[in-house]
């Protein structure tokens, strides 16, 4: 198996990751990340893609991706600003290079979901904790 990841998507100076080498690729926005890391990395193609989502609210487990799912992870961005909208567009990008490969989300929050109440709400104002926010 092989492990990589692209930099500064959206920058100047972006760059693909694999193992300890680091190669200058273009990545003006997600899908020329991805496609960079496709023609290094996988030039026959991949069965199956895997996107990390920070914030997932309630979901307790990984999800084959559909319209619905990415409703849902659009409808969290006020909970992960920084995180969804990133998410979001790397699956995007996965859908417009291979449509007809199963995709999967993986939340960070899913791990999260077998706290118990107390340690999920402590600190947290009850309106912030009725409208979602967890720790």
């Amino acid at each position: 198996m092989l492990r990589g990841r692209v930099e500064r998507v959206g920058e100047a100076g972006s760059f693909l990751v694999l193992g300890e080498e680091k190669i200058p690729v273009p990545a003006p926005e997600h899908r020329a990340a991805l496609g960079a890391v496709l023609k290094h990395a996988a030039p026959g193609g991949i069965e199956a893609a895997g996107h990390r989502v920070v914030r997932g609210g309630t979901i307790r487990e990984s999800q084959v991706i559909d319209e619905a799912l990415i409703e849902r992870i659009g409808a969290l961005i006020p909970l992960a600003p920084l995180h969804n909208p990133a998410n979001l567009a790397g699956i995007e990008a996965a859908k417009r290079l291979f449509p007809e490969t199963p995709q999967v989300a993986v939340f960070d929050t899913a791990f999260h979901q077998t706290l118990l109440p107390e340690a999920f709400r402590y600190a947290i104002p009850a309106v912030l904790a009725e409208a979602g926010y967890r720790r």
